[in-house]
C-alpha cells in the first residue's frame, strides 16, 4: 500500500470508530431518558386538564381615560 492509501485507510478507520462511539453514547442517552420518563407514567405537568385555567389569569390592566 502506498503512503496515502494507508492514510486513507486509517482515517477510514478513525471515522468508523468515532461513528461506533457515538451510536454507543446515543443508546446509552436514550435508555437514560426512557429510564426517567417511561412512557406509561408520564410526568404529572403533561397531563390533560393542567395548566393555568381562566380562574387562575391575571385580570386585565386597568385602562386610563385619555
Amino acid at each position: 500500500m502506498t503512503e496515502a492509501e494507508l492514510k486513507h485507510h486509517a482515517d477510514e478507520t478513525d471515522a468508523k470508530a468515532h461513528y461506533r462511539k457515538e451510536k454507543r453514547e446515543e443508546k446509552a442517552h436514550e435508555k437514560a431518558v426512557e429510564d426517567t420518563f417511561p412512557a406509561s407514567d408520564p410526568p404529572a405537568t403533561s397531563q390533560p386538564g393542567h395548566g393555568i385555567t381562566k380562574s387562575e389569569k391575571l385580570p386585565d390592566p386597568v385602562k386610563r381615560k385619555a
